[in-house]
Order: structure tokens, then C-alpha cells, then sequence
């Protein structure tokens, strides 16, 4: 995971000319695809947000009432 890569080239990228330095364009490339990869890998691995894996609501996402049995 390069996660840490992006804060660093978000700076490098407002500080400087993109068309000027394809080298910092490619590394935004490389960690926008890492980003990619790892949302896919979260899609296909993980159950969507708020359900558990049997399918059923989480308690994080349910109601009050839901949770108390009402």
C-alpha cells in the first residue's frame, strides 16, 4: 500500500509545473493506480459499507431503536 505517497506528491504537484516535470507526473500516475487497486481489492474483498458479511446491517448503522430491539 503507498497511500503515503500521495500527501507527498499532492505537495510536489502545487508547488510545481506539471508540464514541466514528467517525473512527478508519473508518480501521481503510479499512486492514482494504487488507489485504484486498492479500492477494487476493498470492493471485491469487503461487504459493502454498513452490512456485515451474512448481509445483515451492522449495529454502527443502525438506529436506536433498531439496536435496542424496538
Amino acid at each position: 500500500m503507498h497511500f503515503y505517497r500521495v500527501e507527498k506528491v499532492l505537495w510536489l504537484l502545487l508547488l510545481s509545473n506539471l508540464q514541466q516535470h514528467t517525473e512527478i507526473q508519473q508518480l501521481f500516475l503510479y499512486v492514482l493506480e494504487d488507489i485504484k487497486l486498492l479500492s477494487k481489492w476493498h470492493n471485491d474483498i469487503l461487504p459493502p459499507m454498513g452490512q456485515a458479511a451474512n448481509g445483515k446491517p451492522t449495529l454502527l448503522h443502525l438506529s436506536v431503536g433498531e439496536r435496542m430491539g424496538s
